[in-house]
């Protein structure tokens, strides 16, 4: 084909689109509700951003339903059309709020009175969950819980250490839902958005034991420079958890949006390489390792890169963008001296890459000029990634995606140029 910015960008686009409609829910998880069979009476609770297409195909595929359904989500992450009777509770994030805590209250107490204590609660849980349910550990309050998530964001707080603290801020989180809705049986079923899908870290693990501790929280808040005498004294005595009651299951995760992009790119006719690493860490340090490795292993033309992961952002300056597109930048910038003919995107596959309206951004060799370097340069110093994108029309926007799996990266690389 012919390799301008265009055709490169088409690519890129349809790759992204084509491999995050594959991770669906609707693709990912009937084959787990096969044969399953829930305890009578049962409510079904569903939390994160992808809790109400988690929730669609749930109902769409089980034989008898549940006696209540909640589902709590943001109006960011709903669709344009949807079955407008199912039971919405619309929550906060990426910060929780008073209504947050309203939310989560009202949810509790319906659950609590409507199913037995030897009914069932089925939980559809997905990333998000930490900022949509909360209930704060008193003496703290839903204002200290966002104040201290925000600038633990701000100063780039990976999400291991993000729900490590509000794990120690939450009377819900760090497996105290288990405690609350016990002995109920819980079954979780988990989209997961945590590198290694270690369940405790998964929206703050509301039904998974925790085996961070009050010291673990206050060592990360001494480390970003926060106030650790916020984490409240009682956490000091942990309390007994029984979670004999709770079964788990994972029904998707990043390595499922990568193997989908992989089998997208192969359709598609292209050979590919997957990245021998994690996007992960500081964005546009991600970003440098990303475009050395891309350098020195480009060898076979044409090929394209995939690779998965989550990176983070230190904010210093006062613009806007998010982790995807400061990574695309600083790749970009790394390739542009360079004689490849490159292509390159990434995205959040929830398609909205930090406080923006874009799922990420893409860009290529032929949208490099003296005057667009200077530009990128100065928007990685400014955190305003958007921005820049904006202005040589690079943004990638996906709308409401029904998933929640992390990042995904992708690079086009064809012959050298000629001089």
């Amino acid at each position: 084909m012919r390799k301008s910015s265009e055709n490169i960008a088409q690519v890129l686009q349809n790759i992204i689109h084509e491999s995050i409609q594959k991770s669906h829910p609707e693709q990912t998880f009937p084959p787990y509700l096969e044969k399953m069979t829930f305890r009578e009476p049962y409510g079904l609770l569903t939390i994160g951003k992808a809790a109400l297409s988690m929730a669609e195909v749930f109902l769409n595929h089980i034989s008898s339903p549940p006696l209540i359904t909640c589902i709590i989500t943001s109006d960011t992450y709903l669709p344009k059309t949807f079955h407008k009777q199912l039971p919405l509770y619309l929550s906060e994030h990426p910060f929780p709020g008073e209504k947050t805590v309203q939310v989560s209250r009202s949810v509790l107490e319906t659950l609590q009175h409507t199913i037995p204590l030897s009914g069932e609660v089925v939980l559809l849980l997905s990333g998000g969950g930490s900022s949509l349910f909360e209930i704060p550990l008193p003496p703290i309050t839903i204002q200290d819980i966002s104040k201290i998530t925000k600038m633990l964001m701000e100063k780039g707080a990976n999400i291991k250490e993000l729900n490590t603290v509000r794990k120690h801020l939450s009377a819900v989180k760090g497996g105290k839902l288990a405690q609350i809705l016990y002995p109920r049986k819980i079954h979780a079923f988990i989209m997961s958005d945590v590198l290694g899908d270690n369940l405790e870290f998964i929206a703050s693990g509301p039904v998974t034991p925790d085996t961070t501790t009050p010291h673990d929280a206050k060592r990360i808040l001494t480390r970003y420079g926060l106030d650790a005498t916020v984490i409240p004294e009682q956490c000091q005595k942990r309390a007994w958890i029984d979670f004999s009651h709770v079964t788990t299951t994972i029904i998707s995760n990043n390595r499922t949006l990568i193997e989908q992009g992989k089998k997208v790119i192969v359709e598609r006719g292209f050979p590919v390489k997957e990245l021998p690493f994690q996007l992960s860490g500081e964005a546009s340090l991600c970003g440098k390792k990303i475009a050395r490795w891309l350098v020195r292993h480009s060898g076979v033309f044409p090929m394209v890169y995939i690779g998965g992961g989550e990176t983070s952002v230190t904010v210093k300056g006062h613009g806007k963008g998010g982790r995807n597109m400061e990574l695309i930048l600083q790749v970009a910038l790394e390739l542009c001296d360079t004689d490849l003919v490159w292509g390159i995107a990434a995205v959040g596959s929830d398609g909205i890459d930090g406080p923006t309206d874009a799922a990420g951004a893409w860009i290529s060799h032929e949208k490099i000029t003296p005057t667009i370097k200077t530009m990128g340069i100065q928007a990685l110093k400014d955190n305003d990634s958007y921005t820049f994108f904006k202005a040589i029309n690079g943004l990638i926007y996906t709308g409401y995606t029904g998933i929640n799996l992390n990042d995904m990266f992708i690079a086009f690389i064809d012959k050298k140029r000629k001089k």
